[in-house]
């Protein structure tokens, strides 16, 4: 063949034995006057280009000319054996592709021989552009190449075949009078309708004619209940009429959208014979294929379950059919479809929701409790999904506090934040009355820090005079940034003009936080090993006026008290300071045992949170108590036969780093690993050879979120729930 490239060297080598690409961009080693028949000795590394096997050349020469060429090999498709082999392949016809009209110009030709459909590859360097094309049957001669779609592999795909110039497509004169289909394989998903079944003839007859078209299907596809003809059927003949000198004739297969989930269904014609002179061609078999993929599974899965952890500013279940629930925040910015934001507080992560066309039935208000099915995805680093079903749950539901924030991020997105005494860099940015487009991007700083306040033309605040001064804006986190990874180009939204504070409108406090777990009205059996424990946790709250110190304690009342003489009242964890407490039965036996609850009764109980900040100057108690029910059985004082039951992880939430203390009846090696919600390891560390000590987790790297660690050896295993807070 030719030479393939225009600076170096690209040719196919063949030996005795099989054949490969040489390639080398830039040097031509003196051989660029190459021509078939040369034999070559090259040096280099073997490697390959979308599947295409070749050596890319460090040294190459000429040892001699005029070699005689192989001869190429017959075969009726392209693969894996053909790549890089002299190849012939009969009776062929062209499928689609636009032919090179002129010189230079390379083209890819779909082309079939009626049993299997590749790519003819016409190299501009060769003498075929501007020709005509072949336009009945011909045979091709070329090399055997391949460009598989994929770029890391599997490399199976993609077989195509170079022919070397006009000789190579050699015309197959058909003198006697022959039918063809012209399309011998036609795919289609499950649905309702006719696909006509042409065919071709040459060399018409001057008579009228017959053609007999025999059928078979697979299983379940049946005549008469999943598809018919027309003409109809005889038996498992049709029989299509052909009017004197014809060039064309046909039938329809009428489809019903009757297909099973997860079926694929194949119906397969042949010419079997024909009257008046006519003979059945090269291509005499068609076959229609029709499919009904499965519907994808849908998982249940909260939204910080769907976010995950994913380094790479994306949700780590991108591409996954998900059914999850949360509370809408703000409006829809897409008059035509949805787009807007959703909220979980158990989860404590947002999502969008985005669909381009549709509103599914629901119209979209701020506090709805909605339930989405959909697929996730993310559109320049936001994660979304993308709806298939949108279920309203409940009305007015409250909304998760601002969180106040001075570094937006993957963990502001789609949550609902605060950014304080704020001035706008440049005014000119601010859309004021007049102002077009579907919004604005508006720089603001806050001393420290510059952000970007993106104001959708479909909020009020477009059209409002550039505010004066400092200001406080609340809004939704948002991201656009185009590029891998998807870590930059965070937002913040405001969802109306009254996210615009100024003037100290709102005054500073602690923000409504609410309880998580155990979740209200549940019921908890107190039975068994003393040491057992169970994990009270809820929301953390934050100041609006910036940095304070926050202690939790965690009170419990009887159903009719108001907390102002609680039954109980314990600090949180770590002294107060994180968003947990743990209990073991032995201390719930002994609060039931103050209530005179004896063993075999239970008691109902509420309980909430109070947020006490810099040492009394504010408090706040979580926006809605939730109610226990206690069932008390025996306590056992028997140890637990798994020593790593009473390790311990602190702090929790952490920030930077935990810890985890452990002790053993002999030493051994350990293994700790940190799992995310849905069970993927996100962190893996090894101890060696220890009997007890304290283990330091380094979680900086790791996004906000509830995850699990566990710690383990050849014989225990032990869990603990870490937050990670920030």
């Amino acid at each position: 063949g030719i030479n393939q490239s225009t600076n170096g060297i690209q040719f196919v080598l063949i030996d005795g034995t099989a054949g490969v690409t040489i390639r080398n961009s830039s040097n031509t080693f003196g051989i660029t006057n190459a021509a078939e028949g040369d034999s070559l000795v090259v040096e280099g590394t073997v490697d390959q280009f979308r599947g295409l096997l070749q050596i890319a050349v460090d040294t190459a020469w000429r040892v001699s000319t005029g070699a005689t060429l192989k001869q190429p090999t017959l075969v009726t498709d392209v693969n894996e054996s053909t790549e890089n082999d002299l190849i012939r392949v009969n009776n062929l016809t062209i499928v689609s592709g636009s032919w090179p009209t002129a010189a230079g110009q390379s083209r890819n030709i779909t082309v079939t021989n009626g049993t299997a459909t590749f790519t003819m590859r016409i190299l501009g360097g060769t003498n075929i552009g501007g020709t005509t094309p072949p336009t009945g049957f011909f045979d091709l001669i070329g090399l055997g190449a391949q460009f598989s779609s994929s770029s890391s592999g599997p490399f199976t795909d993609g077989y195509q075949v170079f022919p070397r110039s006009t000789s190579d497509i050699i015309p197959v004169i058909v003198t006697t009078p022959t039918v063809n289909f012209t399309r011998p394989d036609t795919a289609v998903t499950n649905q309702t309708g006719a696909i006509n079944m042409a065919m071709s003839i040459l060399n018409p007859v001057s008579t009228p004619a017959q053609i007999k078209i025999r059928y078979n299907n697979s299983p379940g596809a049946n005549y008469g209940s999943t598809w018919e003809t027309f003409p109809p059927r005889v038996g498992d003949t049709i029989t299509v009429n052909v009017a004197a000198n014809a060039t064309t004739a046909n039938f329809s297969v009428l489809l019903f959208n009757t297909v099973p989930a997860g079926r694929n269904d194949t119906i397969n014609f042949t010419i079997a014979a024909a009257t008046g002179g006519l003979q059945p061609g090269a291509i005499n078999s068609a076959r229609i294929r029709v499919s009904n993929p499965p519907a994808a599974p849908i998982s249940n899965a909260t939204i910080g379950q769907i976010r995950g952890a994913n380094t790479n500013g994306i949700a780590d279940s991108v591409g996954v059919n998900v059914r999850t629930t949360g509370v809408v925040l703000g409006f829809n910015k897409r008059s035509a479809g949805l787009e807007f934001t959703i909220f979980d507080r158990t989860s404590d992560a947002g999502l969008g929701v985005f669909r381009a066309s549709g509103n599914l039935g629901y119209n979209v208000t701020e506090g709805d409790s909605i339930r989405v099915i959909g697929t996730v995805s993310h559109f320049n680093g936001l994660s979304q999904i993308n709806p298939d079903s949108i279920v309203f749950i409940s009305a007015n539901n409250g909304l998760a506090a601002p969180q106040v924030v001075t570094v937006m991020g993957e963990n502001t997105e789609s949550r609902l934040i605060r950014i304080n005494n704020l001035t706008v860099v440049d005014p000119t940015q601010w859309p004021v009355a007049g102002t077009t487009g579907s919004g604005r991007t508006v720089v603001v700083n806050d001393g420290t820090n510059n952000y970007d306040l993106r104001i959708p033309a479909g909020v009020d605040v477009f059209g409002t005079p550039v505010p004066v001064g400092t200001f406080d804006l609340i809004g939704i986190g948002g991201q656009f940034f185009s590029a891998s990874p998807h870590t930059g180009g965070y937002q913040i939204l405001p969802r109306y003009l009254a996210d615009i504070v100024t003037g100290g409108a709102v005054q500073d406090s602690l923000a409504d936080f609410a309880l998580l777990s155990p979740a209200n009205n549940a019921t908890l059996r107190v039975e068994g090993p003393g040491s057992t424990s169970v994990d009270i946790t809820w929301e953390a709250t934050s100041f609006t006026g910036g940095a304070a110190s926050i202690t939790y304690s965690w009170l419990a009342d009887l159903p009719t008290g108001d907390f102002s003489s609680p039954l109980a009242t314990i600090p949180s964890n770590n002294g107060g300071a994180d968003t947990a407490l743990t209990l073991n039965f032995t201390q719930i036996a002994a609060l039931l045992t103050a209530n005179n609850i004896p063993i075999g009764g239970s008691a109902t109980l509420k309980w909430t949170v109070v947020a006490n900040r810099d040492m009394g100057a504010e408090m706040k108690m979580a926006v809605m108590p939730f109610n226990i029910t206690l069932e008390r059985g025996i306590i056992s004082s028997v140890a637990s036969l798994n020593p790593l039951d009473g390790m311990k992880l602190y702090p929790n939430p952490a920030t930077d780093r935990a810890y985890l203390s452990y002790a053993l009846p002999k030493a051994s090696d350990l293994q700790v690993e940190v799992l995310n919600t849905i069970g993927k390891r996100v962190k893996i560390d090894l101890i060696h050879f220890s009997e007890a000590g304290v283990h330091e987790i380094d979680i900086a790297g790791l996004p906000e979120g509830i995850y699990f660690v566990r710690l383990s050896n050849a014989e225990y295993s032990a869990v603990r729930r870490l937050v990670v807070k920030r």
